[in-house]
Order: structure tokens, then C-alpha cells, then sequence
């Protein structure tokens, strides 16, 4: 049966409603969100602090072209030893350095075929002078296609052991690494089965306190999505109380207004009964109660 454009255009803008809630939300400076910003600045900054990044991951811009010896950087050879050390966190590693080579080749490629937009991001000089293509040669070193293609498989891993972000990040990759396929093959059976997985893994995740976790789930299921279906305001509330509950815990203090303006809101949405249990059962998941 052929789709309608109505039905095209209802997936694609459901599909772009999951690539929001799956991306990090930020908000322009004095709107009604801005206290949220303190909270999730909190969790960011101890979960990065926390977490070791792979060299790749954390190395400067480059201005310039590199000479051999740098170009050769031995990302394989990091590579390999990442997974060799087998653990779930160091299958994230790996996945942050074939990720830094693969979005700085992607970058290099639509530079290179959009000379228009080029001009608008003030890529055109640095196609011009070689510094994109000096950033994907620091990026990738001496990696090939073949240490890409692993990259998905390295995060799933890590995703299924629940480490921080792994999840989200999953999510954002996409079905098979085509973020577009949510939007372009929304009704395919294959695709449907990845939602529900990035599902699982995301509440797997969250019920290890994995604060982006959390917070996606909760405004997930707050304003519905294509990641969880319709709103639904009990499990909001109990994810976004956690939320809130693990953000207080590392400032020290409250976050400020919008925590109870948003779980006020949630709560008035449901019975007294209802609202109390959904709020002790995020504190539960944060830790606060046992």
C-alpha cells in the first residue's frame, strides 16, 4: 500500500520528536527552563570529571597540517587496547575515538559537496587551506573503514552493561548508524524493533541512576514520543523525580524553581494517591529511599 504524504509527513515529524528527546535539550538564556540548566550543568560536569575520555576524543583542533610522525597517531594501536581491556566503559572509549574519526570525515565530505553552505558556516577557508582535512588525519590516524564499521557494536556493548550515556548516545546513532531511517522507514518492522531496544536500554539505564537516562525518559513520557508512545504522567513524574532527586544530591542544595513547577505540574495531572507513589518511587530509583 503506498503511503499518503499526510502519512509521510505525521512519521517524519514523530521521528523528529524522538531525535529531540534523544538529543540534549538546551534552552536560550532567561526562558522558563533556566533553572534546569543548573541541574543538568551539575550532573554534567561530575559524570565528565568521573569518566576518562579516549585521546581521540580529547584531542585539540588542529590549525594546521600535521607532520608525518603526528599523522600517524597509532589510533589502531589504541584502539586494540581499548578492547582488549574488555570492560563495558573501555568499549565506550573505543566507540568516542572511531566516533571523533567518523564525524570529522563526515564533516570533511559535506563541506566538500555543499560549497553554498560552506560559505554560510565559514567552512569555505578552512576547505580552502586544508584544515578540515588536517582535523580528519588527526581524528583518524591510521584507522580504516573496516575499525568504523565496529564502532556500533562497541556502544551497543556498553549500552547493554548501562554504562552513563551509552544509551542515549545509541539512540542518537540510529537504526544501523542512519539516524534518517527513523524518519524515511518509520514503519519498518526493523526499525520499530530498534525503538523498543533503545527503549530497554534506556530504562536499563536508568535504573542504574543514569541521570541522561532519567531526565530523556522522563520528558519522554511527559509530552509522548515516538521513543515511548503517549504521555504518561505517573512514570514522568517518577523519572524526572529521580532526576531532580540525584541532581540535589551532587549540588548539595535544591536546583531551584522549575523542579517543583514541573513535578507539581506532573503530579496534578494524577490522583494524591497516585502522584505520592510515582514521587517515592523516584526517590527509590535515585537512592534517597530504600
Amino acid at each position: 500500500m503506498r503511503p499518503t504524504p499526510s502519512s509521510v509527513l505525521f512519521a517524519a515529524v514523530v521521528a523528529v520528536a524522538l531525535c529531540a528527546v534523544l538529543a540534549v535539550q538546551t534552552d536560550a538564556p532567561g526562558s522558563a527552563r533556566e533553572p534546569e540548566h543548573e541541574a543538568m550543568a551539575a550532573i554534567e560536569a561530575t559524570d565528565t570529571a568521573a569518566r576518562p575520555k579516549s585521546k581521540a576524543a580529547s584531542s585539540p583542533e588542529v590549525t594546521s597540517n600535521p607532520s608525518p610522525a603526528k599523522a600517524s597517531l597509532g589510533r589502531v594501536h589504541e584502539l586494540d587496547g581499548l578492547v582488549a581491556k574488555g570492560t563495558p566503559a573501555d568499549s565506550l572509549m573505543a566507540w568516542e575515538l572511531l566516533k571523533a574519526c567518523h564525524q570529522a570525515q563526515e564533516t570533511l565530505r559535506f563541506a566538500a559537496a555543499n560549497s553554498e553552505q560552506n560559505a554560510y558556516e565559514g567552512r569555505a577557508k578552512e576547505l580552502a587551506d586544508g584544515t578540515l582535512k588536517a582535523r580528519a588525519a588527526e581524528a583518524c590516524g591510521d584507522l580504516t573503514l573496516q575499525h568504523l564499521a565496529r564502532r556500533l557494536p562497541l556502544l551497543e556493548r556498553a549500552a547493554e552493561a548501562g554504562v552513563p550515556k551509552a544509551a542515549i548516545l545509541l539512540g542518537r546513532e540510529g537504526p544501523w548508524g542512519d539516524p534518517s531511517a527513523m524518519y524515511t522507514r518509520w514503519d519498518d518492522p526493523a526499525v520499530a524493533a530498534w525503538r523498543d531496544r533503545i527503549l530497554e536500554l534506556t530504562k536499563l539505564a536508568a535504573a542504574k541512576g543514569d541521570s541522561d537516562a532519567l531526565r530523556t525518559l522522563g520528558w519522554a513520557y511527559r509530552d509522548g514520543s515516538g521513543l515511548t508512545g503517549a504521555p504518561n504522567a505517573a512514570a514522568a513524574l517518577e523519572y524526572l523525580t529521580a532526576y531532580h532527586a540525584i541532581a540535589e544530591k551532587r549540588l548539595g542544595r535544591p536546583v531551584g524553581s522549575y523542579k517543583p513547577l514541573e513535578i507539581e505540574a506532573l503530579a496534578k495531572q494524577l490522583p494524591a494517591d497516585q502522584a505520592e507513589e510515582a514521587r517515592m518511587a523516584g526517590l527509590r530509583l535515585a537512592g534517597v529511599l530504600q
